[in-house]
């Protein structure tokens, strides 16, 4: 579940996939592939509680980059 907190820095969840993302691209092969075990539910799970943005391709290189910055959701 996706709960709000401000004081949180992970709060969008947005921003908390790009670091997951940079994450990624940074370990070595094997810890990568247990990480992506670990994130796969849940990209599921934001898929599920997330509507696609049809013109989120088209609004930045940025957005046409990576899956979950072309969803709706709630900020």
């Amino acid at each position: 579940m996706y709960l709000p907190w401000p004081d949180c820095p992970c709060s969008d969840p947005v921003e908390a996939r790009d670091d997951l993302e940079a994450a990624l691209r940074a370990l070595p092969r094997r810890a990568r592939a247990e990480l992506r075990r670990i994130i796969a539910p849940l990209d599921d799970d934001f898929r599920r509680r997330t509507l696609p943005d049809p013109a989120a391709s088209s609004l930045s290189r940025w957005h046409a980059s990576a899956w979950w910055r072309q969803r709706l959701h709630e900020r």
